[in-house]
């Protein structure tokens, strides 16, 4: 699995934005479909499956 750090790099590639931060997660934005979507904030771990699927595809990277 790759680390948050590693996605963040993948969505801003895609051209999401990063649209606030908070104390656990950053919300970004796919400004393609308008959809926010969360990310965690430990940019050194290792991210679950299921987050990184639903991340990927609100980014519009994956289906």
């Amino acid at each position: 699995m790759p680390t948050i750090s590693e996605v963040v790099r993948m969505i801003k590639e895609a051209g999401c934005k990063l649209e606030s931060q908070g104390p656990n997660h950053e919300w970004w934005v796919n400004p393609k479909t308008g959809e926010r979507f969360q990310v965690p904030r430990h940019k050194s771990k290792e991210i679950k499956a299921k987050t990184l699927h639903s991340i990927l595809k609100s980014a519009g990277i994956k289906q």
